[in-house]
């Protein structure tokens, strides 16, 4: 048995699944990439076997010395070595392992031998021990090996990375294995990891995809670079990862284990030509890919499409490629230290060749997802965006950096806006920077440029003022405004004829926003089904205004149609909209508005099961309103119940950063609504319930909207309300709690003084707190 020469860390879970599987199978291979630990955790499997059959006899067999080439008769010399059977010549040694073998097993009470390292030999120790397992009846295997010796009968076991951080913050919860592994192995150096450098440990690790060897090489690189040093050093290219990551043990290691290179070369060098073409072509996949993104982007120059998928069988086999088959596709997925060894291989087909390829695919689908848009598949275009984010990304980063691909990246930031992916994946301001990025790249007047780059280049804009005007930051809205009018000349568009009107109607609260939008709904109606989606859009917009600035019978009517049509689509963001813009019609020109809330709390259901934050956040207010409604038609008693309502209506759109001022129509219902409610209960009772509603997490806002019921945070109130903070308002409580004055901290931090004023009033609701002293009082805790 190998000696632990050092401590091992985790795998709790895992080495109780691997001994189960063990006592149920006679050979278990035990696979995983270089450097994932299986070696350690067989030894610990090992000790599991002891435990529970204290006489049994383990021999180890170690093979990552012997040659690739090495035969039958090297393996059974090397397997008579581990056993004890000496001074037999070749001729006869087969006979007398299995003769000794037999007699081992029948006199002890269980015999294992471990076969460690077969990646290099699959086929011959695959021979070897599908000869043992039919010659010595009882005798028990277990093998470590990249890939599976393909025996009959033999069980696999996959080794998983380990556990890694999810989150760039610490918390006083149990730690992951890889932040242990790293703190056990950097205080080996004489590195201690605290609470004042832990952050920069957490990134560290979320870089090394949990493999254990990259883990403990970056500990040693520990002895001359600080940790943010090698966690930003990883982050700036594909070679630095495998030039810092050495440094391993020179004496009582696997050679394999010198250096992060080193074992992924050993990896390289058991495929074969095509897969390892295939190795560096996947590499252009971020966070993972299908079947058909493969065949697509990945064939060609000796790889036809009809090869992709047995090569990728191969390199799963060969535990390169991880491959998830939980979903209704299989999703693949390299590990990022595994793909950054791929982009520096040949792949044949040249970098910006394979970065177009890859481009042109993810930018294909986004035309059909988008044409697709409001329609029954829309739930399964929704996950597709949200699961293809990452290489949405990484293609528009490339089109936006590499000269002439830009207008392709103009194109894909809009598809991308058309399929809502500001609501339901990106957030607004990630959505808005891509797109006003791609309209500065992407300019008129290239003689190479597309045809229809001024019309796309319109469709941007306009997307893009929307998307500002969702974040109530009118005043960037009104500047894209500007330029769109600019460079259309007097053209008409379908979708700056939106802007127009929904600018007119969010920033402006004008009632002529009405006509507008109805003449951009007609434009639409012209531009055929291709832009169906985008036209349902328009209506919803055109409903919301209406019933705003509109009389009783055209609110009603119009957001009935925004229902009907929306249900004949089967679409299910469209339903759970006009769900939400017919409770409003309801509550505000209706002689019942508790029919609205009927409609405000199944909207919020729909939008809750597709993962429609940005939904939830207006639903939450909507139901608000028509609760306040109520209480002004009707009177009641549930007034506590309404404050507390309004606080985790304002709680959920802060954390989106969404400013209300900007958004003058809802601005002025929400502040009706809180007048009434305020005034009903007085300050003090009405603060205090909001505070308690700003206080809950997502989901316990969702259980208080749907129950009508008294909801009490699961956190303490110093975790829960503290949490609640955005990170420039705890960074401006700390001043405050300080005792820094408005002044002092609008200097120290470049800003203005009404700026300070606003965070410290929301810091004070949001806490609870009436003075500076009250919020000191959070910080020490």
């Amino acid at each position: 048995m190998p000696v632990e020469l050092t401590s091992f860390v985790g795998r709790t879970k895992e080495i109780r699944a691997a001994h189960d599987l063990f006592t149920e199978a006679n050979l278990v291979t035990v696979v995983g990439p270089g450097g994932v630990g299986k070696t350690r955790l067989v030894i610990r499997v090992i000790a599991a076997v002891r435990k529970t059959e204290p006489h049994a006899v383990v021999r180890w067999v170690r093979l990552a010395a012997l040659p690739a080439t090495a035969d039958h008769a090297t393996l059974e010399r090397e397997l008579a070595r581990a056993v004890g059977v000496k001074d037999v010549t070749d001729q006869v040694l087969w006979e007398v392992l299995v003769e000794h073998l037999r007699d081992q097993v029948a006199r002890v009470a269980g015999y294992v031998l471990v076969f460690d390292n077969c990646e290099h030999l699959v086929e011959q120790a695959g021979a070897l021990v599908h000869d043992l397992l039919d010659a010595v009846a009882g005798i028990r295997i277990l093998t470590t090996s990249r890939e599976a010796l393909g025996v009959q009968g033999e069980r696999l076991f996959l080794v998983p990375p380990l556990s890694g951080p999810e989150s760039d913050r610490y918390s006083n919860g149990p730690r992951s294995d890889s932040l242990e592994l790293l703190e056990q192995r950097a205080a080996s150096v004489g590195f201690v990891i605290g609470a004042h450098n832990r952050a920069e440990a957490v990134r560290l690790c979320q870089r090394l995809d949990g493999i254990p060897l990259a883990i403990e090489l970056a500990a040693a690189g520990l002895r001359s670079q600080s940790l943010e040093e090698i966690a930003d050093a990883l982050g700036t290219g594909h070679e630095a990862r495998f030039r810092l990551l050495t440094g391993g043990p020179r004496h009582g290691a696997n050679p394999m284990h010198h250096s992060l290179r080193a074992a992924l070369d050993w990896s390289y060098q058991l495929c074969d030509t095509e897969e390892q073409t295939m190795w560096a072509r996947l590499a252009v996949f971020e966070d993972g890919w299908d079947l058909t993104a493969a065949e697509t982007v990945c064939s060609g120059a000796g790889i036809s499409s009809d090869m992709v998928l047995d090569l990728l069988r191969r390199l799963v086999d060969k535990s390169i490629v991880t491959v998830d088959t939980s979903g209704s596709r299989a999703r693949y997925q390299l590990l990022e230290t595994i793909r950054h060894f791929g982009q520096l291989q040949s792949s044949t087909l040249g970098e910006t060749e394979l970065r177009r390829r890859h481009r042109d695919h993810y930018l294909a689908v986004a035309a059909a997802a988008a044409e697709d848009w409001y329609s029954p598949r829309e739930q399964d275009w929704m996950n597709w965006t949200r699961t293809e984010l990452p290489n949405l990304r990484v293609a528009l980063d490339w089109c936006l950096h590499t000269p002439g691909e830009e207008p392709a990246g103009l194109r894909m930031a809009v598809l991308v806006g058309r399929l809502h992916a500001q609501f339901f994946v990106l957030n607004l301001g990630e959505t808005l920077d891509w797109l006003e990025s791609a309209l500065d790249r992407a300019v008129v007047g290239d003689p190479a440029a597309p045809a229809d780059l001024a019309d796309l280049r319109i469709a941007a804009i306009a997307l893009a003022g929307w998307t500002a005007l969702c974040l109530g930051d009118a005043g960037r809205a009104k500047n894209l405004l500007d330029y769109g009018r600019a460079e259309a000349r007097g053209a008409t568009s379908p979708q700056l004829a939106f802007f127009e009107g929904v600018f007119a109607f969010l920033a402006c609260g004008e009632p002529e926003s009405v006509p507008v939008l109805m003449r951009a709904l007609g434009e639409f109606d012209d531009a055929g089904k291709r832009f169906h989606g985008d036209r349902f859009t328009v209506l919803l917009l055109t409903s919301m205004a209406t019933v705003y600035f509109g009389e009783r019978h055209a609110a009603l009517t119009i957001t009935q149609q925004c229902l009907d049509e929306a249900a004949t689509s089967g679409s299910g963001w469209a339903i759970s909209k006009s769900m939400w813009v017919r409770g409003l019609a309801l509550a505000w020109h209706d002689d019942n508005p508790r029919r609205a809330i009927t409609l405000e709390r199944e909207a919020m259901r729909r939008q809750r099961d597709m993962g429609d934050r940005w939904g939830l956040i207006w639903s939450t207010h909507a139901l608000a309103w028509a609760f306040a409604e109520t209480l002004r038609v009707r009177g009641g008693e549930r007034v506590e119940y309404v404050a507390r309502l309004l606080g985790a209506a304002t709680s959920l759109r802060e954390r989106t950063r969404v400013t209300i001022s900007g958004l003058p129509a809802f601005a002025t219902a929400n502040d009706n609504a809180e007048r009434l409610v305020r005034g009903l209960l007085g300050a003090r009772v009405y603060d205090a319930e909001f505070g308690a509603g700003a206080a809950l997490s997502d989901e316990e806002i969702f259980t208080l909207a749907l129950t009508d019921g008294t909801v009490a945070p699961s956190q303490p109130p110093h975790r829960s309300r503290w949490g609640q903070l955005t990170q420039t308002e705890k960074q401006i409580a700390v001043l405050a709690g300080q005792g820094l004055t408005n002044h002092d901290i609008a200097r120290r931090r470049v800003s203005s003084i009404r700026t300070v004023e606003k965070h410290i009033e929301n810091i004070r609701r949001k806490l609870n707190a009436e003075s500076r002293s009250d919020i000191a009082a959070w910080i020490r805790e």
